[in-house]
């Protein structure tokens, strides 16, 4: 039998990452972003990386701080992990 690993699955993350940036008025610093996150440096890159492909990021520098920001797709989808995270709680399962 094989058995998952406990942790946050891959679209818990996602919906963490976006709720995080969200939060901060859907622009963050990294370094925060990445605190706040709770995943470990290398890993999170793989998630930033994934998210910023799919277009539901964008990452901007100022000077020497690095930003990462919430697209309009981001928004959308955030909405929609959002609305699916209820259904699926309302049948007493998680994300």
């Amino acid at each position: 039998m094989h058995r998952r690993k406990s942790g946050r699955s891959r679209l818990r993350i996602y919906l963490d990452v976006l709720e995080i940036v969200y939060r901060e008025g859907g622009k963050v610093r990294f370094t925060k972003l990445l605190s706040e996150s709770n995943i470990p440096y290398d890993r999170f890159l793989r998630y930033e990386d994934e998210l910023e492909r799919r277009g539901l990021i964008s990452e901007s520098r100022d000077g020497d701080a690095r930003y990462v920001e919430l697209t309009a797709e981001g928004a959308k989808f955030l909405e929609e992990l959002r609305r699916m995270e209820r259904f699926l709680r309302d049948l007493g399962l998680g994300l």
